[in-house]
């Protein structure tokens, strides 16, 4: 990423983004949501194969929440990146190019309006790696709402 000085602005972006995620995953809230000891039964994938899962299952969490509520716009986020993208593409090299385009093709934030897509989504990172998380698994994890019931407020 140290290769974008010539374009400033994504750059800064990109800077910004890893400045901001650091944060987030150094944060109590994020450190007490992850904790295996006393939020995730043994019993499902999620508790058995650690940090990994429960960091995508707190995310995928914190996405749907956000879309339920409108607190972010997936259409207006897509967009804003696609005119970002048309107007560095000549800057960009073809790779970056064609990897935000790809992206682009499967707007992530747009599925997760619904619980049942969260699971989806969880159910498709494990497969991806190998493993299998059963709708038993889903049924016992507790909703974000049950963890942090002041989020709303917050």
């Amino acid at each position: 990423w140290n290769s974008f000085h010539s374009i400033p602005s994504l750059y800064q972006g990109i800077q910004l983004h890893f400045t901001e995620d650091s944060i987030f995953h150094n944060s109590t809230f994020f450190t007490n949501y992850t904790n295996p000891h006393h939020l995730w039964p043994k019993e499902t994938v999620l508790g058995k194969y650690g940090f990994f899962f429960r960091h995508i299952w707190l995310e995928f969490q914190l996405d749907h929440f956000l879309v339920e509520r409108n607190l972010i716009h997936p259409d207006h986020y897509y967009s804003k990146i696609s005119e970002g993208l048309h107007s560095l593409e000549s800057k960009l090299p073809s790779w970056m190019v064609n990897r935000i385009q790809n992206w682009l093709s499967i707007p992530y934030l747009l599925q997760f309006k619904s619980k049942t897509s969260v699971n989806i989504a969880i159910q498709k990172t494990a497969q991806l790696i190998g493993l299998t998380v059963t709708q038993n698994d889903l049924d016992l994890l507790p909703e974000l709402t049950e963890l942090y019931p002041t989020i709303w407020e917050d």
